[in-house]
């Protein structure tokens, strides 16, 4: 758990390096050497003591050739400072090779002691706020590279400030550079990207928020998310280096290979089942309670567009494929560990898969699933384990930290055990993947794509002799730089220690480069051992969201299964529209959002509340009863648009005076209402409280209860009994003082 954690603290550090590289800030030094990389430097802001910010624009070739090819590195500088900046001079540094990813993480965190390489280039005095170009161009043999591995690069300024006279150095960029003097195996790329969203769509038609319009103009995260790989995808060549003066012009850039990437789109039909509906106007219920209605997006035809392209061409004989998520992207963990939900994931899967299949108008990949980031629970892994799914795309906290040979990265594949059988785990590289989130809007991208390339070329490195397969997938919901993407995808196509390669078969363990023979024989996958299942739930959705999620969901299935009509077609609309009301409250985005998830499941909750209250028994409130047995009239009403099969119940509090009859069920037409006779017994006279109880199909209560008085004025058996029984003690009492007295007069002696 510790080798884990901090393995997942450096990632963070090298994320933050990005972010810092990325928007051109730069760390001060007070000497040249031993020089500080950036990721020493705060990655939140700028080094407020570094007066020259270094944006670099051009870093090429990304793959060095011969020791007589050119590097080139040219960008602008920019004094931020108060103060002129007189006798700017730029020139590059190299330090000693990295030959594994735990060196060069160590590297992000640690200075690297790096040495002067290649001539100082003069630039003018820089004014502040003035900026200027800087062009730097060095032969390959003279950076002194000494082997297969990974570089330190830093561009450093240096310069007098203000006044002084002394030299200092006044702005840093720092990266790194990989060499490979001869080619490793390559490393194979399987791209998969996840095009989800978190849920807008209410019970209802109307939408809970407007945030998806802005997202799928362009500009918006959910284009971007499509701009950046549909270019990527399409293949690029490396860039030339200019040469330094007096040098040769460069030859064609090496490796040059322009091949096409396939991506395997992860889609959520939920998403586009709401970018379908924003096609047309639309109304927001607003939490305020305003209902705003707004006119179509004009955009989201043209993003639906793109993504049928996208997700399903094929270029060069390389095919794109589409994994239909769940629907709603459930929360599989959270889901699981309540019993009456662990059906929900099988069933959104199926939705998902269907809905996806109708909007993109083709069919999706079957054999894979690819539950949320974060470690899993073997009853999570078999939810998703359902009809021919044989491989799960996992994070890499769900498997235990790998006990490294020494400086390897482990493969993808690896092999899991669940109550159904093996299945095959894609251990998604969170480095690479998280090395894709290059802030959105900075004014430089090639340093934060050249950290993508060196952590793959690091990858490469460790075994130069051996091939790997890498799978690479942003989180979730990442909003990304459309550039950074273009240019990273790109690179897995185009440099000589990457090749793409389709994710099926990847989960088929038959993945080979372009070029290469695709084996006979599913390559047998790594043991990284089994499932690590979270230790608890706080990084889940909540007990108390899923309890009410439960309570909700058992009202709405005895409505939808129990009392709506069967053989009503308006039945099975309902049913659906309820189910994917209920999934998205189950949405993963709800972890990071409860706000929203909370404000989806009131809504779900009162859209059910209000379905049921359509359906009611209303009584006269007072019955008299002026027989033994009677018939009572109660009003079933039913406001829906659908037919209802309802029965009723009365119950009486003392059944020993009163008894009633259960009606078997009725069906009640739509916005009609129906009167049911019940039939009644009283024992006694006198005045009972009653109970009028809708009855779903099944026999268990529906709605709430209504009173009802019944008045009885006639007697009943048992008093009736009791009344006779008393006269017939009276008049034999009466008859044995009679014939007493005639005994007494008959007698001699006796009175006449």
């Amino acid at each position: 758990m510790l080798l884990r954690r901090a393995g997942r603290a450096v990632s963070a550090v090298a994320l933050l390096v990005l972010s810092v590289l990325a928007a051109g800030p730069v760390s001060a030094e007070p000497s040249p050497s031993p020089t500080r990389s950036a990721s020493s430097a705060s990655a939140s802001q700028p080094n407020d003591e570094s007066p020259i910010s270094v944006l670099v624009k051009t870093l090429a070739p990304r793959a060095l050739g011969g020791p007589s090819s050119p590097l080139q590195i040219a960008g602008t500088l920019t004094n931020r400072g108060t103060a002129p900046i007189g006798s700017v001079r730029v020139r590059l540094r190299v330090g000693e090779a990295i030959t594994s990813r735990s060196e060069l993480a160590a590297a992000d965190r640690e200075p690297a002691v790096t040495f002067r390489r290649g001539a100082l280039e003069q630039v003018v005095d820089l004014a502040p706020g003035a900026s200027a170009p800087f062009d730097l161009r060095v032969l390959v043999r003279d950076l002194h590279l000494r082997g297969l591995g990974v570089y330190p690069l830093q561009v450093e300024v240096r310069g007098q400030v203000g006044g002084e006279g002394a030299t200092t150095q006044v702005g840093l960029a720092s990266t790194y550079l990989p060499w490979f003097p001869d080619r490793p195996s390559k490393t194979r790329i399987a791209w998969l990207w996840p095009v989800v969203d978190a849920p807008h769509h209410g019970p209802r038609e109307a939408f809970l928020n407007d945030d998806l319009a802005a997202s799928v103009v362009t500009g918006g995260r959910l284009a971007r998310l499509l701009d950046g790989v549909r270019k990527g995808s399409t293949g690029a060549c490396d860039a030339l280096a200019a040469p330094p003066p007096g040098a040769p012009p460069a030859g064609p850039a090496p490796g040059c290979q322009r091949e096409a990437v396939p991506v395997t789109y992860a889609v959520d039909a939920d998403l586009l089942s709401d970018v379908q509906a924003i096609e047309k106007p639309y109304r927001v219920d607003t939490e305020d309670g305003r209902k705003l209605e707004q006119p179509s997006v004009a955009a989201a035809a043209g993003w639906l567009a793109g993504l049928r392209q996208d997700a399903f061409s094929d270029r060069s004989g390389v095919r794109n494929d589409v994994l239909a998520l769940p629907y709603a992207d459930p929360d599989v963990v959270a889901v699981n560990r309540r019993p009456s939900l662990r059906d929900e994931v099988g069933k959104a899967q199926a939705l998902g898969q269907r809905t996806a299949e109708e909007v993109l108008g083709s069919a999706t990949m079957t054999g894979v699933s690819w539950p949320p980031a974060g470690p899993l629970t073997p009853g999570g892994l078999e939810s998703v384990v359902r009809g021919d799914t044989t491989a799960v795309v996992l994070d890499e906290t769900a498997l235990p930290a790998p006990l490294h040979e020494s400086g390897r990265t482990p493969d993808a594949r690896t092999l899991l055990s669940s109550s159904l059988g093996g299945v095959t785990g894609l251990v998604v590289d969170s480095t690479l993947s998280d090395l894709l989130s290059a802030p959105v809007g900075a004014p430089g991208t090639r340093l934060a794509e050249q950290r993508w390339l060196v952590e793959s070329a690091m990858i490469a490195a460790e075994r130069p002799g051996e091939s790997r397969t890498m799978v690479v997938a942003p989180v979730r919901r990442a909003s990304l730089n459309s550039t950074v993407v273009a240019d990273i995808v790109a690179d897995s196509g185009r440099v000589p220690w990457l090749c793409p390669v389709p994710l099926r078969d990847v989960a088929g363990g038959r993945e080979a480069c372009s070029g290469q023979t695709r084996v006979d024989l599913p390559r047998a996958p790594e043991d990284r051992g089994q499932l690590e299942p979270p230790q608890d739930n706080r990084d889940e959705l909540t007990v108390a969201h899923l309890t009410k999620v439960e309570q909700v969901r058992a009202a709405a299935t005895q409505f939808t299964d129990d009392v709506l009509s069967q053989s009503s077609e308006r039945t099975a609309t309902t049913k659906a529209r309820l189910l994917r009301a209920r999934w998205r409250t189950e949405s993963v985005a709800w972890r990071s959002d409860p706000r929203g998830g909370q404000t989806l499941l009131r809504a779900y909750d009162a859209d059910v509340s209000t379905l049921r209250s359509m359906v009611t028994v209303t009584t006269g409130g007072r019955v008299l009863l002026t027989s033994t047995s009677g018939t009572i009239k109660v009003s079933v009403q039913n406001r829906l648009d659908q037919p209802v099969t309802v029965g009723v119940d009365l119950s009486a509090t003392n059944q020993t005076r009163l008894t009633t009859k259960s009606t078997p069920p009725v069906e009640v037409g739509p916005s009609s209402s129906r009167t049911v006779d019940i039939k009644v017994t009283a024992l006694t006279s006198g005045r009972f409280l009653v109970y009028a109880q809708l009855l779903d199909r099944e026999g268990n209560p529906f709605g709430e209860r209504k009173d009802l008085v019944v008045r009885s004025t006639h007697y009943g058996r048992v008093a009736l009994a009791l009344t006779g029984l008393g006269a017939g003690v009276l008049l034999v009492a009466a008859g044995v003082r009679i014939v007493r007295r005639a005994l007494r007069r008959g007698a001699p002696g006796g009175r006449a």
